[in-house]
C-alpha cells in the first residue's frame, strides 16, 4: 500500500514517518484540508526510501539463509 500511494503522490499523501504528523496536521489546518504538491513530493520520496529499506532487509535475510535452513522450517510429513 505504501508503494501504491507513493506512485499516486499527485493526489495522495503517503505518510510513513510519525514525526511528520504534526507538520501535516498544521498544513491541513492552514490550507483548508489540503496538502500541497511539494509536501506530497517530499513524502513520496520518503515512502520509496522506506519501502527500499524494507525490501533490502528482506533480501539480506533470505540471501543469508541456505536451502537447508529454509527447508528445515517446514513439516515434510
Amino acid at each position: 500500500m505504501v508503494r501504491a500511494s507513493a506512485k499516486n503522490y499527485l493526489r495522495v499523501a503517503s505518510v510513513t514517518d510519525p514525526q511528520d504528523y504534526g507538520n501535516l496536521a498544521n498544513e491541513l489546518q492552514d490550507h483548508e484540508g489540503t496538502i500541497g504538491l511539494d509536501t506530497r513530493f517530499k513524502l513520496m520520496k520518503k515512502a520509496f526510501s522506506h519501502t527500499a529499506e524494507y525490501d533490502t532487509a528482506i533480501a539480506k535475510f533470505f540471501t543469508s539463509r541456505t536451502w537447508e535452513e529454509v527447508n528445515a522450517t517446514y513439516n515434510q510429513h
